[in-house]
């Protein structure tokens, strides 16, 4: 997937689906986008929904997902409250929640 701020319309359970049907894919990444405009920073709440969409779809059918943080800037801070917010969606599901950090 694309940055969510410039390929939202992918973020959807189909996408997941054709891509896991179609293509035997059993990993997929939610690039968000931190920074351009439109991105996290700009609309949290728009960026979170976004990867939802595609977290909750792998994880339903038993396979997996890569949140990608895509920030070219540290932002130790937000960064900490989304992947709160992310590892608390479902409480009576178990994610294994990791988080890898690329600084160019």
């Amino acid at each position: 997937y694309g940055w969510h701020n410039w390929w939202s319309r992918f973020y959807n359970a189909s996408s997941v689906d054709f891509l896991q049907e179609e293509w035997g894919c059993t990993l997929v990444r939610a690039a968000m986008g931190v920074e351009p405009a439109g991105a996290y920073i700009e609309t949290p709440q728009l960026a979170s929904d976004c990867v939802t969409k595609v977290v909750d779809a792998p994880i339903q059918s038993g396979r997996y997902v890569i949140i990608d943080w895509h920030s070219h800037h540290i932002r130790t801070e937000e960064a900490r409250a989304f992947f709160a917010q992310m590892a608390g969606m479902d409480e009576k599901q178990q994610y294994q929640l990791g988080s890898m950090v690329c600084i160019r």
